[in-house]
């Protein structure tokens, strides 16, 4: 992916730095700026070529890794040229989910905020999303809405406020005991306390990736549902509302309500049972013979 990156020519449109678009007749504060936002991009750009957050993954992949000492040198610089873009756009714009990239709906009165919207979208090589949802009819836009409220209603429970919490107790519990130790007292109380507190926190630990790797692996889905919704709103059309009892008011929940009614229609039908014979009547009958009914039975 980054191979191809680093083959294409430069194109107008291609974001370059603040140093190169401030003219020289702008001013020294206007170049010492352009030169501090050039060098605040670099930083942000190689702490995410350390430490890549989820929105730089989703995009740009991975770090590269490559044997040739002089191939990961360029690579490494352009992922971390890339990167730095957009994340000096995330800072400006106030984005901190990290799983949103950019604010789909633009920077209306703030052209240069926009300005760098669009910079990070040609540095990730972002698909201009927003004009495919244009590209979707009604029924299009609210089956990715409905996806998403699926993906939300199958979410485990955020439970990272217990977990730090309880780490933040137990760390103080530990504390305490610590400094009953040191006084001659008996810690022992604090100790269990903790060791306690330590088999929540490891309970609320697995809990939380548990939610974390469901954040993870939906986050396409909800961001595209929150643009489809908005895409219904502009076009006027009400957003459709979803819940988990939906799911069983389809094709398979009225098959099995047609079976459950069959059942109950065999269960009310009475039972037509059989003449009885006596067994006296049965010893004197011989073969051939036929049974005569019982007196009142037809």
């Amino acid at each position: 992916m980054l191979h191809g990156r680093l083959g294409e020519t430069v194109r107008p449109d291609v974001p370059v730095s603040w140093s190169a678009r401030t003219p020289e007749s702008a001013g020294e504060i206007a170049r010492a700026t352009a030169g501090a936002l050039d060098q605040r991009t670099a930083a942000l750009g190689e702490r995410q070529l350390a430490e890549p957050e989820p929105w730089v993954m989703r995009h740009l992949g991975p770090p590269p890794r490559e044997p040739n000492p002089g191939l990961q040198a360029l690579l490494q610089a352009d992922y971390a040229r890339r990167a730095g873009i957009a994340a000096g756009y995330r800072e400006a714009a106030g984005i901190t989910d990290p799983h949103q990239v950019i604010r789909w709906e633009g920077h209306k009165g703030n052209p240069e905020l926009d300005a760098m919207r669009h910079d990070a979208i040609s540095a990730l090589q972002i698909r201009d999303e927003q004009a495919d949802l244009a590209g979707m009819d009604r029924g299009q836009l609210e089956a990715k809405v409905i996806a998403g409220a699926r993906a939300r209603a199958a979410a485990p429970r955020d439970v990272s406020g217990e977990l730090r919490a309880t780490a933040q107790a137990e760390t103080d519990m530990r504390i305490t005991a610590g400094k009953a130790h040191v006084e001659g007292t008996d810690p022992a109380t604090y100790d269990q306390v903790a060791a306690e507190l330590a088999a929540r926190r490891e309970g609320w630990e697995a809990d939380n990736a548990a939610y974390e790797a469901w954040s993870d692996s939906t986050a396409g889905t909800r961001d595209i549902a929150g643009q489809a919704q908005k895409e219904l709103e502009r076009r006027g059309y009400e957003v459709p509302a979803w819940t988990p009892e939906d799911e069983r008011s389809g094709p398979e929940a009225d098959e099995s309500g047609r079976q459950a009614e069959a059942e109950l229609e065999v269960e009310a039908e009475p039972e037509v049972s059989e003449p009885e014979t006596s067994p006296e009547a049965a010893e004197n009958a011989g073969p051939g013979t036929e049974l005569e009914p019982e007196p009142g039975v037809v």
